[in-house]
């Protein structure tokens, strides 16, 4: 029977291919990256499977879309709430993010990255028509059983009254707190 050269072989490609004996996800800047690659992707079903791959199973993602100063839509909820929430999105559009910097803190077990990026969006039946934008995302990690998970991300895009590219450098506060 030549059934063990076949197993050979079966484990080498596991091997090679990573998926096997080897964790993924040791840094934060490689959850990062990959979150970045996920959210690219145009099929639901790779993006609903990379993006639960980085996530611990109650991860959260919110997003705030600021219209002006004063005017914001809050968007929250699970990684699950967030693929279906988007889904019509997706299928309207293609995205991708072009990272401009990174900040990373971090103290043995826990992690907290911020990112400033450029988002484009572009409407599959019209490639003429692109949106552009300035996003800062805020991810929060954590290192578990070996490798790094996504705890909640959140993102708020710039608006024409505030610049964003300076967020990571100044104090951008924008709500004073109540007396």
């Amino acid at each position: 029977m030549k059934l063990r050269p076949f197993i050979a072989l079966l484990l080498f490609a596991l091997l090679a291919s990573g998926s096997f004996g080897q964790s993924r996800f040791d840094n934060p800047s490689e959850v990062i990256t990959s979150f970045y690659r996920a959210m690219e992707q145009e099929a639901l079903e790779t993006r609903s499977a990379e993006l639960k791959a980085l996530f611990l199973e109650e991860g959260t993602i919110h997003s705030i879309v600021q219209k002006s100063s004063l005017t914001s839509s809050p968007k929250g909820g699970s990684v699950t709430d967030f693929l279906q929430g988007s889904s019509g999105f997706y299928l309207a559009n293609t995205m991708s993010y072009d990272e401009i910097e990174r900040s990373i803190d971090y103290y043995v077990d826990i992690a907290t990255v911020h990112s400033l990026v450029f988002q484009t969006i572009v409407e599959r039946n019209n490639a003429n028509i692109a949106y552009e934008q300035m996003l800062w995302f805020s991810f929060t990690m954590v290192f578990e059983k070996d490798r790094w998970f996504l705890t909640n991300v959140s993102w708020v895009n710039a608006f024409e009254d505030e610049d964003i590219d300076d967020a990571m450098r100044l104090d951008t506060l924008w709500h004073p707190t109540k007396n």
